[in-house]
């Protein structure tokens, strides 16, 4: 059998994620979703505010889609860029697999219709490093019974 790209499911993937270190605790990932991806986030977000808006003449959720992007431009375009951020995030973080301490930096490039959406995030990870032989070790242990002349000494200085 072949591997043809016909065949090779993966060889083209929605999403492409480029991993750059910067140093041994802080890793830079550039998240490129294929513009089909950016086309379905916005649909869903137009059909989401569809779902919801009033416009007078139409029933609840009955509005045409151009209408509803006409009308609601700016808060669609918000949480769009809300939604492909986070699914860039998720995505980049689910093929690199990082464990991550902190977001330091999210920065995205321009997220339009038609063209694919290229954001860079910024992590704090967690160091890999390997640690020393701490099995037999050599450790003294003092004793820590207490003497009859120290517990003489303690009652009678309650006494006193």
């Amino acid at each position: 059998m072949t591997n043809s790209p016909n065949q090779n499911p993966s060889a083209h993937t929605p999403v492409n994620v480029q991993q750059n270190s910067l140093s041994a605790t802080r890793t830079t990932l550039v998240v490129t979703l294929d513009q089909s991806e950016v086309a379905a986030e916005h649909l869903a977000v137009v059909t989401e505010f569809a779902k919801q808006a009033r416009i007078p003449g139409f029933r609840p959720g009955k509005a045409p889609a151009a209408m509803i992007v006409r009308r609601f431009a700016k808060e669609i375009a918000g949480e769009f860029k809300q939604k492909i951020v986070g699914k860039a995030y998720r995505s980049g973080l689910e093929e690199a697999k990082l464990d991550v301490l902190n977001v330091v930096n999210v920065e995205p490039a321009t997220i339009a219709m038609g063209t694919p959406a290229i954001i860079t995030i910024t992590v704090d990870i967690r160091p890999e490093f390997t640690l020393p032989d701490y099995t037999n070790l050599p450790t003294e242990i003092t004793p820590t019974d207490a003497t009859d002349a120290e517990v003489d000494n303690v009652i009678e200085g309650r006494r006193g």
